[in-house]
């Protein structure tokens, strides 16, 4: 109905416009410029634009679209409001005039004009914008994107191969791909953590929105977005570039519904001339976040004192889909606010970096303020719960953030470490003192996987308050997964003496006690957590765990069943019921189960989860397969065994079971085939021969061994 109406007051426009156009509007003469300068860089071949908007035919077919997108403003994506701060560059706007020539054609029938005089169809650069690059770098091998699935955020580690230090003036970013990849981030790690993340998990690149150890790099904020001019830094502000540093791209891809191999180049321009000024992001942020359902107008308000005379010079704001209005403003000591950026429709798919056409000075002594507003009602149409659901603060894209970088720049070079005070004091105070700011920082570090330092931290934060007890129980759960049980049971003790009812903790004694072979300790640990938090989904998987390991599979089912209640659509629990289903001889129920978990889109897992998510799916395929073996339904057992492994390629399982299943068929590139998958899997997922063997009956290890003397011939033969 609202749609109607917007319409139906368009076309009242429309017809006004009619009587106010003395001259015919015509496409060759009037649109095709507004067209071309506005829309062709994403609607046209191999664009981001859902279709191309080029030729003449294409452009009428779509006017009364065009119409009503730019007339709503939804068309061009610019989200920030020009009534509120200083200009960004390339803003894409229509002039209300250009609106009303778009509306006025439209309603005038959409006429041609002479079309052998209309503009040339603009043509876009092949090559680089800034000319050849001094240095390009690129991905070592192209990354997948499956066909289907929901989007992608990926992180790539890209060495930089320079063997002295370099100034870099300027960036462009080639996307390749220009379908599938969204926007893009580009930042600097001078460790090694980004690089050793990359290795530990499977594939090019990690998953997830947290970039990790990269920051920006000398207070750069780099990034892409169809469109966009390549990045070229303030004069006098070249960053700095040194030898063994990594590029860490951040990906946003979206699948499309074919698969697409992606592989971006970065062009680094360098420059002789060391940066003269300093540069700086300030981040204002907020992670303390609840969001009731049907809460229409929840705040997150920040603010901090900038110390020194200074510039911005651009900002990055971000929040997640529940974002409604996003602003910022600074308020100068005299008492008069300077509005820095307003965006009043928030979209979380059109998010992007915003660089002012001139520095905005401020002076020293004013205060930056962030106010965020969120919709997590059922009127906000990109609430991706349906009906709205709690929503707190995470990395998750059903999580929620608030988060604003500054670039900024002291007017003198000297009073960087006054802003850099600034932003510590700021980090401090908002997260409610030294022991919480210290306690922040450890779980930074524990969700890049660097569990050393995320400890040291963490044990900054109790000895500063020994109270803190959820700091206490992290302290413990980071030495557990260090495999120090005794210093992790202290913790989780003192958690527990702290708070009883803190819940990750109890669920963490209830690990030591399985250790210790306390089962039935542990059990009545768990089923406590369950009377507290029946919705508690870990600790009744590992309820479940533990009822298993001692035989106890009713009690097991039942604990996983009674789950349902509260979490429906979770694929590790239905994961978790097929397979007791399984063990109790239940076939078609366990078949059930895991066709829940292969045939999900959505549930149960975050977009930024995908590789979580596939290997569920993967393990689920894989006991379909060994069910269909044991009813001797081969070929629902090969198809499941290549759908397992397309899911998750290096499920060792899958891969010595399709490798078996080949052999027995006298399928001998099939067998081949996974024994080479087999071998070039990452060291850290390659099993040894002797975990091999142990993997095997003696039978299987025998076929295994004649299927891999039979791929050497094979393969001798070949290089003869």
């Amino acid at each position: 109905m609202a749609r109607s109406f917007a319409s139906l007051l368009v076309l009242f426009a429309l017809l006004e416009l009619r009587f106010t156009w003395a001259e015919e509007i015509t496409f060759s003469e009037h649109v095709a410029p507004i067209i071309y300068d506005n829309c062709a860089v994403c609607h046209r071949e191999d664009g981001v634009g859902p279709f191309p908007l080029i030729e003449y035919e294409a452009v009428k077919r779509r006017s009364r679209q065009i119409s009503e997108v730019v007339s709503s403003r939804f068309m061009p994506p610019w989200k920030p409001d020009p009534e509120f701060g200083p200009k960004f560059k390339g803003e894409r706007r229509l002039l209300e005039k250009e609106i009303e020539i778009l509306n006025t054609w439209f309603a005038t029938g959409s006429q041609p004009g002479n079309l052998d005089a209309a503009p040339s169809a603009p043509e876009f650069p092949d090559g680089w914008q800034l000319g050849e690059p001094d240095l390009v770098i690129e991905f070592p091998e192209p990354y997948v994107l499956q066909a289907e699935g929901s989007d992608v955020y990926r992180n790539f580690v890209v060495d930089a191969p320079i063997d002295s230090r370099r100034y870099v003036r300027a960036i462009e970013f080639r996307p390749s791909s220009q379908l599938a990849i969204h926007h893009a981030l580009v930042q600097v790690d001078k460790s090694s953590t980004s690089r050793q993340r990359d290795e530990a998990e499977p594939g090019l690149g990690y998953d997830g929105m947290g970039i990790g150890a990269a920051a920006p790099p000398e207070g750069q904020l780099i990034g892409w977005t169809p469109g966009q001019a390549p990045y070229e830094s303030v004069p006098g502000t070249a960053w700095r570039l040194d030898p063994g540093s990594d590029i860490v791209v951040q990906l946003h891809m979206l699948p499309i519904g074919k698969e697409q191999k992606v592989s971006p180049k970065i062009g680094l321009y360098f420059t002789s001339e060391p940066p003269i000024r300093e540069s700086f992001v300030l981040q204002l942020r907020e992670f303390d976040i609840e969001i009731e359902p049907g809460e229409k107008e929840y705040r997150v308000e920040e603010s901090m004192r900038i110390p020194v005379d200074s510039e911005i010079v651009g900002l990055y704001p971000h929040a997640h889909y529940l974002g409604k209005e996003l602003s910022a403003y600074a308020e100068f000591p005299d008492g008069s606010r300077h509005w820095l950026f307003r965006i009043p429709d928030w979209d979380f798919n059109w998010q992007g970096d915003y660089r002012y056409e001139e520095p905005f000075r401020i002076p020293g002594g004013s205060e930056l303020h962030m106010v965020y507003v969120y919709d997590n009602s059922s009127s906000n149409i990109r609430n991706p719960s349906k009906p709205p659901e709690r929503v707190l603060g995470g990395w998750g894209s059903k999580d929620e953030m608030a988060e604003l970088s500054i670039q900024i720049m002291p007017i003198r070079s000297s009073d960087l470490a006054e802003l850099e005070k600034a932003q510590l004091q700021y980090n401090v105070a908002s997260a409610g003192g030294r022991s919480r700011y210290a306690y922040n920082i450890g779980n930074y570090f524990e969700m890049q996987g660097h569990l050393e330092k995320a400890g040291e931290y963490y044990f900054d934060a109790v000895k500063i308050d020994p109270s803190f007890a959820s700091a206490q129980f992290k302290l413990g759960y980071v030495l557990e997964r260090l495999g120090n049980s005794g210093g992790a049971e202290e913790r989780y003790r003192t958690a527990i003496a702290l708070q009883p009812q803190l819940i990750p903790a109890n669920i963490g004694l209830a690990r030591i006690h399985f250790l210790n072979r306390m089962d039935f300790v542990a059990i009545d640990t768990l089923k406590q957590v369950l009377v507290w938090e029946p919705e508690n989904l870990e600790s009744r998987l590992y309820l479940a765990r533990v009822y298993q390991a001692n035989g106890r599979l009713r009690e097991a089912f039942d604990s996983l069943q009674n789950g349902l209640e509260y979490n429906s659509e979770s694929l590790a629990l239905r994961l978790e019921i097929g397979k007791i289903n399984q063990l109790l001889g239940n076939s078609d129920l366990a078949l059930e189960s895991f066709a829940f978990v292969v045939g999900d889109q959505s549930g149960g897992v975050e977009i930024g989860d995908e590789s979580q998510r596939q290997a569920m799916r993967s393990e689920a395929y894989y006991s379909m397969a060994e069910i269909y073996g044991e009813l001797g339904d081969m070929q629902r057992q090969e198809s499941s065994l290549d759908q397992a492994i397309n899911a998750m390629p290096y499920n060792v399982a899958a891969l010595v079971a399709s490798a078996l299943t080949g052999f027995a068929n006298q399928d001998l590139d099939l067998a081949a085939k996974r024994l080479r998958e087999i071998s070039t899997l990452p060291e850290n997922l390659r099993p040894t021969h002797d975990e091999m063997k142990n993997r095997l009956n003696a039978a299987d290890w025998k076929s295994l061994v004649d299927a891999a003397y039979q791929f050497e011939r094979v393969k001798s033969r070949g290089q003869e």
